[in-house]
This record gives C-alpha cells, structure tokens and sequence, in this order.
C-alpha cells in the first residue's frame, strides 16, 4: 500500500518477532551489481551505501546517489535496508521503500545501481 507520499508502508518491526528468514550468522552476504556483475561482500554491519568515500560501499561518480544513501543493517536473524532521507530514494524490486526486510533475490535499485541481495 503507497501512503500519500509515494513510499510504501512496510511495518519491519510488527514482522520481526514473527520472522522466520535469514540463515545462521556464518552466512556470507553479497550484492552483485547487475549491470557490471561485480560482487560485493558485506562484511560488518551497519553497511552504509552512496556516494561519499567514507561509505561502505561508495559509488562516488553517480550523482543520483546521495552521499549518505542507505543502509543494511541486522536485526535478529532480519536483514533491513533503510534509505537515510536521500533525494532520489531507494528501492527494493522497482517498490519505492523506506525501510524493508531483505530477502535472498531482492533487486536493490539505488543511483544507476541495480543490486541483488544475496546470501550464501
């Protein structure tokens, strides 16, 4: 459901308690860039996305990012993405999110990024 501004709803907290994703903590977590099929592993979390070099991962010459664009985060055995106010927003499979959980296969679409989410 779209609220008046054009995000999506996503309750991420309500869904937590009954969350049943995710695998154990020796997962490895990658996105893979679907353009340049570069992977990149998240390695510790928070992991921070955008445009400046003291992100995580930092793509500094697309000016659609913002320079602090979003984050992953864990929260119980859930992965969240978040996007941190930025001006071109974030979104998960083509849906315009704020904060959403992540599953294995999840498009994340930020700047001229389309990144998949994946878990090994």
């Amino acid at each position: 459901m779209l609220e008046k501004n054009g995000f999506d709803k996503t309750i991420v907290d309500g869904q937590l308690k009954d969350f049943n994703g995710g695998k154990d903590n020796d997962s490895e977590i990658f996105l893979k860039d679907i353009n340049t099929q570069k992977t990149y592993k998240i390695e510790k979390f928070p992991f921070i996305m955008g445009r400046s070099k003291d992100c995580n991962l930092a793509f500094n010459k697309d000016h659609k990012l913002s320079r602090i664009h979003c984050i992953i985060y864990k929260k119980n055995r859930a992965y969240i993405i978040e996007d941190l106010g930025s001006t071109n927003g974030t979104k998960l499979d083509n849906l315009t999110i704020k904060k959403a959980i992540l599953k294995p296969g999840n498009v994340i679409s930020i700047g001229d990024r389309m990144l998949v989410f994946i878990l090994r």
